[in-house]
């Protein structure tokens, strides 16, 4: 059965050329290269242990296995021997600067982002997986476009029911992925949380006294 393509750093080094870093994190730094004449991302873990490598051949694994489902980007391959990822670049801005930006600007905007982002997470969980990372840096939306949402970052990912997750199992000192077996209904609630928090921004009403097809989405 076919697999994700990996292959040695130095040779993903050597058919990427860097632009400008996109974003970064606890464990990784995000790049936009450019892969072929076309743009990409390369993400390019911190610590070079047998644990972090075991984070990227998980996300690398999840990638593959959704193929853009949820908006997700498309693995093109991961280095064999450290934590490293190319993979297909998706040109949008984060939830959290399109609120910052004051893009998103009436409920009906909104309830479309929110349609679409609960479409988005449904693909993902029809495959089998929770994302389990849901937040406003991890939500992309093409404003051009009725607020298509894309879902990114899957470094935390596991298949649904799996008590460990497919991801290596975080200590005390390491953010805790979930205390039980991981379902879809932990992005649901995590999905309620951005919709509350979006909904507050936009108004100053009480969310219960918003258009009621809002909750129809949970």
């Amino acid at each position: 059965m076919r697999g994700p393509l990996f292959e040695k750093t130095s040779f993903i080094k050597s058919v990427t050329t860097r632009v400008r870093k996109l974003g970064g994190g606890t464990f990784s730094r995000v790049l936009l290269v450019k892969y072929k004449d076309e743009d990409a991302v390369l993400k390019v873990g911190l610590y070079n242990d047998n644990f972090h490598q075991q984070m990227f051949n998980n996300e690398a694994h999840v990638l593959f296995n959704l193929d853009g489902a949820g908006g997700a980007p498309r693995l093109i391959m991961a280095a064999v021997n450290s934590p490293m990822i190319l993979m297909t670049y998706v040109p949008h801005p984060t939830l959290r600067d399109v609120l910052l930006q004051r893009t998103l600007q009436s409920q009906s905007q909104a309830l479309s982002m929110f349609r679409s982002m609960a479409l988005a997470f449904a693909q993902v969980h029809e495959l089998g997986y929770v994302h389990l990372d849901v937040k406003k840096d991890n939500i992309l939306v093409d404003i051009t476009s009725d607020f298509k949402v894309y879902l990114i970052d899957f470094g935390k990912s596991c298949s649904q029911g799996d008590r460990q997750g497919t991801s290596p199992k975080y200590n005390h000192h390491m953010l805790s992925i979930v205390s039980m077996a991981p379902q879809p209904r932990k992005d649901v609630s995590s999905m309620s949380v951005l919709m509350e928090e979006t909904f507050n921004f936009l108004t100053t009403d009480s969310i219960s006294d918003l258009d009621p097809n809002i909750f129809s989405l949970c």
